[in-house]
């Protein structure tokens, strides 16, 4: 498998809004070990939340939980966690 050639076909379904493809970059990512910038994943989770991508609310809870990207903030994973468990497509306020 060309794993830099679909990393690239992730990565540019991700910037076009294909919720799947933004989890599955990030994944894809992780498995060959190339450096994530995790705030980029961030910016394109919460595209994903805004259009009820209940992944994308978990794996925000998942960020905050690990700091990647962002500073732990156990409070703000359960938020997110528990947002994604309830389906609630609000906007974390």
């Amino acid at each position: 498998m060309d794993y830099a050639k679909a990393l690239e076909l992730y990565e540019k379904a991700a910037t076009q809004s294909f919720n799947c493809s933004v989890q599955s970059w990030s994944i894809l990512s992780d498995k060959i070990r190339v450096n994530l910038n995790y705030r980029k994943v961030m910016k394109r989770y919460g595209k994903a939340v805004s259009q009820g991508d209940s992944n994308a609310k978990f794996n925000i809870g998942i960020f905050y939980e690990n700091g990647l990207g962002v500073e732990v903030n156990y409070g703000i994973a359960i938020k997110w966690c528990l947002k994604a468990h309830s389906g609630n497509n609000d906007a974390l306020e």
